[in-house]
C-alpha cells in the first residue's frame, strides 16, 4: 500500500507542477513573432568572447605545418629534377601538391567564411 501511495503522490506532484507551469506561462509576456524584435534583442546582447590564446597557438602550428609542407614540396621538386623526372618522383610531387592544396583549403575556406560573415 505504501508503494501505491508513493506513486499517487508522485503523479499528484506532477499534475501540480504542470498546473503551476501553465499558470506561470499564462502570466508571462510572450515574445512577438516579428523578426525585427529578434534582431533588436540580439543587438542588445554582448559580443561573444573568443578563445584568444588558443587561436594564437593554433595559427603558429598551422604556420609551422605550412612551412614544413612547402619545404617538403621543394625537396620533392629538387629530387624530381635530379632524377630526371622519374615516375616515382612525379608521383611524389603530385601527392605533395595535393596534400598542400587540401591543407590550404581545409584551413583557408573556413577562415575566409568567418572573415566575410563578421561585420
Amino acid at each position: 500500500m505504501k508503494h501505491a501511495d508513493k506513486h499517487s503522490t508522485s503523479s499528484e506532484m506532477h499534475s501540480v507542477d504542470a498546473e503551476i507551469a501553465e499558470k506561470l506561462q499564462a502570466k508571462l509576456p510572450q515574445a512577438p513573432v516579428n523578426p525585427w524584435f529578434v534582431r533588436q534583442v540580439m543587438n542588445l546582447l554582448p559580443e561573444r568572447q573568443r578563445a584568444f590564446m588558443g587561436a594564437h597557438w593554433q595559427w603558429i602550428f598551422y604556420g609551422f605545418g605550412g612551412v614544413c609542407l612547402c619545404g617538403a614540396e621543394v625537396m620533392t621538386i629538387v629530387n624530381a629534377v635530379k632524377s630526371s623526372f622519374s615516375i616515382e618522383s612525379i608521383v611524389y610531387m603530385c601527392l605533395m601538391s595535393l596534400i598542400m592544396v587540401s591543407c590550404i583549403a581545409i584551413l583557408g575556406i573556413p577562415a575566409l567564411i568567418r572573415l566575410f560573415r563578421e561585420p
